[in-house]
């Protein structure tokens, strides 16, 4: 589907909306240990958040450059 992890998960959150990893793992057709891995960098990275649940979500619809996120 895509190249680069990172960027597969920003485009199905970006797409699909808030998912888990599992969810994410799923329809990515990684294992879920790279998502947790990449996720965890994208937080670090404030692309995106994690929020009740364990759901992920864009902090900024399309924000998915560095540096996008301020908060």
């Amino acid at each position: 589907m895509h190249d680069h992890p990172d960027r597969a998960i920003a485009d199905v959150l970006d797409e699909y909306g808030p998912a888990t990893g599992p969810e994410l793992a799923s329809l990515l057709d990684i294992h879920p240990k790279t998502v947790e891995r990449r996720c965890a960098l994208l937080k670090r990275e404030g692309r995106i958040r994690q929020t009740t649940g364990g759901v992920y979500t864009l902090v900024e619809s399309g924000g998915v450059g560095p540096n996008q996120a301020s908060d």
